[in-house]
């Protein structure tokens, strides 16, 4: 049973449902990405899952506490805080993909690639129409992880 490992263990299982969750979210620029936001080629993309990757370990850190031990209505309301944080983090860590791969956007915006691209995934990713799949997302995400925390933690 997973409450018998070590501490340890525990904290280490709940960062790697953190980070296979990023992953699993990387699956939703990926799919409507046209080519656009992305980097481009095997190691653009490689660089964007990592993205992901970074952006599930840094929320299911931060947010440990709240995941853990909120009430139902403060779970629930979780995620319009946790999407437009993950959105903005996935963004940065984009962003500076993109700078390592020498990637920028033609014509160079005048505010820049970031600006460029946390605009595109706030505007689809919060006022959308996937914003509705997004929340239910979220939700089954925070309960994964909560299930998680009340098993091993």
């Amino acid at each position: 049973m997973l409450s018998d490992a070590s501490p340890v263990k525990q904290r280490l299982l709940y960062f790697l449902v953190g980070a296979a969750s990023g992953a699993v979210w990387f699956l939703i620029p990926l799919s409507f990405d046209s080519g656009w936001g992305l980097p481009h080629g095997v190691f653009g993309r490689l660089a964007a899952l990592a993205c992901s990757i970074l952006t599930g370990l840094f929320i299911s850190l931060v947010f440990v506490h709240p995941f853990r031990f909120t009430s139902l209505v403060a779970f629930f309301a979780l995620p319009i805080i946790t999407v437009p944080i993950a959105i903005t983090l996935f963004s940065l860590f984009l962003w500076v993909a993109r700078l390592a791969l020498g990637e920028h956007f033609v014509p160079h915006p005048a505010g820049g690639d970031f600006r460029l691209i946390l605009e595109s995934y706030i505007f689809y990713g919060l006022f959308g129409f996937i914003s509705p799949v997004l929340y239910g997302l979220a939700l089954l995400n925070q309960w994964i992880m909560r299930t998680m925390l009340q098993r091993t933690i």
